[in-house]
């Protein structure tokens, strides 16, 4: 599976509502930036 998130306050935040069960234990890539400044929304 594959689900799109954001960071907000240093916690992930899912962009769509994400149905597993607690405990799931997940692999995070942060995907390259094309903002220059490296700062999301700037």
């Amino acid at each position: 599976m594959t689900f799109t998130a954001h960071i907000s306050g240093g916690v992930i935040i899912h962009d769509e509502p994400v149905n597993l069960p607690d405990g799931t234990q997940l692999i995070v890539e942060a995907k390259e930036s094309t903002d220059p400044t490296g700062i999301a929304g700037s």
